[in-house]
């Protein structure tokens, strides 16, 4: 049984009934998910798979609304002679079902989703999230709407539709619009933010601390920092929440938090190396890592670097084509660009933080398979219009409650 209580806004503290907007801020502001920790001692649950055996930490109170593909459980490898001298462990994420670490914020998101009522789940994303949320709405009964890039990969498209999502192309910055206007109009539940600045799915992003709880699971202790590619900040603020858990409850140390961003943006490397409290946006620019080229990030990722003693790493695309060879011939592993931008910021983060430990985690967030092949030819929308409820389970007006 769940030990949530309910969301709160991070910025006044007040209760969270509904997003992205806080009633008593009138702004979107991030939310958090509050928990009761008192007296807890049945976690994990040995008696079920994946991130459900955290059930008790993660935001879904009907155990019948529990949506899974087998998500989590994935292997942590090594130790490793590091590029920078360090022990380096891996986190395989390319090993969950749709072979990014996406799929621990889809399985609860959708879940969340169905525990609220939806019938239709809806994301922006270039292409690992959109898959995730595809796979884990068909696998819950649910409607999938992913507006992705016009220039996303063919095969990318082909996986979303193969799960049966209705898939639109728009330019860059309609796509956070026409989300919007699908929530608001149409009772789309977001499994993604819809502005800057961002404010991603607070239920959703749960799903994280669950990377956090399996590491510490498989090392047997708290390592010295975990490495993660970073855009908007998701995948940091959820694992950094998993350590405070455990923290709360064990007394144990939290480790050093490093995000990897791609040079051409990095706001989160700008907004802490001028001392910010927020994160601003950077102009659009071009990557290898186009998973990971977003222009903004959360406050909450922000705060989680700051609070962990961490760094965001700049990495260019001549580190990350690199480490992804490195990663390839010392360890047989293949992850896309993105998915390999946190080994790319291993030698960096060791002149930022000589003082780290030797065991260093680094998660590899998606594998490369599906990013080896060329654009695909998806129609570009500026609008909503009526193909865009023509999908096979129905798209209905609901009401969004997270």
């Amino acid at each position: 049984m769940t030990r949530f209580l309910g969301l709160r806004c991070r910025a006044c503290g007040g209760e969270r009934t509904a997003a992205p907007y806080c009633g008593r801020c009138a702004g979107p502001a991030e939310a958090e998910a509050v928990y009761d920790l008192s007296g807890l001692s049945d976690v994990p649950d040995a008696g079920t798979r994946g991130i459900w055996r955290y059930a008790a930490l993660l935001p879904v109170r009907d155990s019948g609304a529990r949506t899974t593909l087998g998500e989590g459980r994935t292997p942590l490898l090594g130790p490793y002679p590091g590029p920078d001298g360090r022990r380096l462990w891996i986190k395989n994420e390319s090993a969950n079902p749709t072979w990014s670490y996406k799929d621990r914020l889809a399985a609860v998101g959708v879940s969340a989703a169905r525990e609220a009522g939806a019938r239709t789940v809806a994301v922006s994303s270039t292409g690992n999230h959109g898959a995730a949320v595809a796979a884990y709405a068909a696998a819950a009964g649910l409607a999938a709407v992913v507006i992705t890039r016009p220039e996303t990969g063919a095969n990318t498209v082909h996986l979303l539709t193969a799960f049966g999502a209705t898939v639109l192309a728009a330019a860059p910055h309609r796509r956070w619009a026409l989300l919007a206007q699908g929530v608001e109009e149409h009772g789309w539940y977001p499994l993604s933010g819809s502005g800057v600045p961002y404010v991603g799915n607070p239920l959703a992003l749960e799903g994280y601390k669950t990377l956090a709880f399996e590491i510490v699971e498989q090392l047997g202790r708290v390592p010295a920092a975990v490495v993660l590619p970073t855009c908007y900040g998701e995948g940091i603020a959820g694992t950094w929440a998993g350590f405070e858990v455990i923290a709360e409850l064990t007394g144990v140390d939290r480790p050093v938090m490093i995000a990897a961003e791609p040079a051409g943006g990095a706001p989160l490397h700008r907004a802490l190396s001028s001392g910010s409290a927020t994160v601003s946006a950077v102009p659009a620019y071009a990557t290898v890592a186009g998973s990971i080229a977003g222009t903004t990030s959360s406050t909450r990722a922000l705060q989680a670097l700051t609070a962990s003693g961490g760094t965001a790493v700049p990495v260019t695309d001549t580190e990350v084509l690199a480490a992804q060879r490195w990663l390839g011939t010392h360890t047989g592993l293949f992850g896309e660009p993105a998915g390999v931008a946190g080994f790319a910021a291993l030698p960096a983060s060791r002149a930022v933080r000589p003082d780290l430990g030797p065991d260093v985690v680094v998660v590899l967030t998606a594998g490369g398979l599906r990013t080896a092949d060329g654009p695909s030819t998806i129609p570009l929308a500026d609008e909503l219009d009526d193909d865009v409820f023509r999908t096979p389970h129905g798209i209905h007006r609901t009401a969004v409650a997270w």
